[in-house]
Order: C-alpha cells, then structure tokens, then sequence
C-alpha cells in the first residue's frame, strides 16, 4: 500500500464522511467507523461498529468512541482507534481489478497490552441499490 506524498492524516472528527470506492465495492461511514458496505449493486451491511472486551476491564469499549485518527490515500484509508490497553488500525481498501463479486475490503492490525475480543456488529442488508430492475427508459407519447 502507497504511504507517500499523498496521504493525509487528521484526528478523526465524529460525523464526517469517508469512502474507500472501487468500480465493484464501495464502503460509506463516518470517520469514527461506522459504514455501510456494498459490492456492487447490492447493500452487503450497515452500521457496522466495535466493541472490545479487554481482559481486567469490567465493561466492554466501545471503540467508535476511541476512533482518534483517520489516514486517507489514494489506495486505502485507515482508521486507528487509540486506548490505554490497545491500538486498532482499520485497513479499507478496494481493487480495481479484483475478481467479480469482490467487493472493499476492511482489515484490522491490533496490538493490545492485555488478552482482548473484539466483537463486530452490524445490520445485514442484502438489498439492491435500486427496488426494481430497470425495464429500460419507456417514450411517453403526447
């Protein structure tokens, strides 16, 4: 992955935008790590969130919560949730030239003082983009 010139980085701000798009997968959320995935042109999930259970903790993280940076470039966007008892880089990313049916991809790197689980929860959606598919364009006579 490309980590050069053009990459920003910038603390996360709760409420703005991302999206990491490739011409069969998209994934849409706010910078603290929520989305909504799709491959192309069907919804796959949405709001998707984190929690971790940290061993000694007594009550789960909510790592939306933690998200501190977002790091933008023209190949992947990461988003890093920071924690006393942990780090958690969320690795996006979507090919081009993936095989059909290959949508964005998300991965996580996760370094953490202590045993740890992280629990992933969203809303399956599998719905089209569109209710119907299109019967084509119709001429309206008149």
């Amino acid at each position: 992955m490309n980590d050069g010139a053009l990459t920003i980085r910038r603390h996360v701000e709760a409420g703005k935008p991302f999206t990491v798009a490739g011409t069969q997968g998209v994934m849409t959320g706010q910078q603290e790590g929520t989305f909504e995935a799709w491959v192309l042109p069907v919804k796959l999930l949405s709001h998707f969130a984190i929690r971790a259970d940290v061993e000694g903790y007594s009550v789960p993280i909510d790592l939306n919560a933690d998200a501190a940076e977002i790091e933008v470039s023209p190949d992947h966007t990461v988003i890093t949730y920071s924690h006393i008892a942990f780090t958690v880089r969320q690795i996006m990313f979507a090919q081009d030239d993936a095989e059909d049916g290959t949508g964005a991809v998300v991965m996580f790197q996760i370094d953490s003082t202590r045993p740890m689980d992280l629990t992933f929860s969203f809303t399956p959606e599998m719905r089209p983009m569109w209710p119907q598919r299109s019967q084509g364009f119709r001429r309206r006579s008149g």
